[in-house]
């Protein structure tokens, strides 16, 4: 029992892999009580220097994504290990293991996985639908103009705003799952997305060489949901358990322009 975190839930939302069982998820919403004693107690890694001079909210955030990764590391392996923090303020994983963690609201969700031959990295995003006012940000800042035509053109209002947040979403899932393997700052044009739908699968392509191995053409493939209410995205690199479904991207899947999928 985790004080502060609530309402946990353990499944994993990504259906092609609910049987894995080198696979762990916990999602929870979380206040304030989880600053205490109890928590501080149970951290494996000391703190980083930025949380004494956070606010509540800060502290309360950073607090509630280790003890869900922790949950999520301590169903995997049976062992309690909450992560440390790197210079940059990211996580950094136990060896043998890659995961990621994000918050939105009150609202945090955390993935473990074994970092098995062919998986090398994976990003979490869960993100609230953006208003209308946002999406005209997001298409001058986040969405390239093959995305624009293939996703806001001629939508709906209503669409829009949710093509939009899904595309951001799992550019963020992206960026998360790569920068640890290639340690240098990218940007959002850096991958473009060619074909996504809420509750099924999600394929992008790389347009920029962001290191000797992961170069322009590089295949990613990730997965988006609606959960609890927000886009919930996901990205593997190399999951060996998504080669089947990353063919049909190699395939030439063409473009779904209704995000909401079926």
């Amino acid at each position: 029992m985790i004080k502060g975190l609530k309402n946990l839930d353990c499944q994993v939302p990504w259906p092609s892999i609910k049987k894995r069982q080198s696979t762990c998820f916990t999602a929870g919403q979380y206040d304030e009580s989880i600053i205490c004693q109890q928590n501080l107690a149970n951290l494996s890694q000391p703190l980083p220097k930025f949380y004494c001079s956070s606010v509540n909210r800060r502290r309360a955030e950073f607090l509630a994504g280790r003890m869900s990764a922790a949950d999520a590391i301590r169903r995997l392996c049976g062992l309690w290990y909450t992560p440390g923090t790197s210079s940059s303020g990211a996580p950094l994983w136990p060896e043998g293991l890659v995961g990621s963690i994000s918050h939105s609201g009150s609202h945090v969700v955390s993935v473990v996985m074994r970092a098995e031959k062919k998986m090398t990295g994976i990003g979490i995003d869960l993100e609230g639908v953006i208003t209308a006012d946002q999406v005209e940000l997001l298409m001058d800042t986040v969405l390239l103009p093959s995305e624009i035509k293939r996703f806001i053109t001629n939508q709906p209002e209503w669409i829009k705003r949710v093509n939009s947040t899904l595309v951001f979403s799992l550019k963020e899932c992206f960026f998360k799952a790569l920068y640890p393997i290639v340690r240098k700052r990218f940007y959002f044009e850096a991958v473009t997305i060619l074909h996504c739908s809420l509750g099924g699968v999600a394929c992008m392509h790389v347009v920029e060489d962001l290191s000797s191995t992961i170069k322009s053409g590089f295949q990613v493939t990730g997965y988006a949901c609606l959960y609890r209410g927000q886009v919930l995205a996901v990205v593997f690199l190399n999951a060996k358990d998504w080669d089947e479904v990353s063919g049909k991207c190699r395939g030439g899947h063409q473009a779904d322009t209704s995000l909401l999928g079926k």
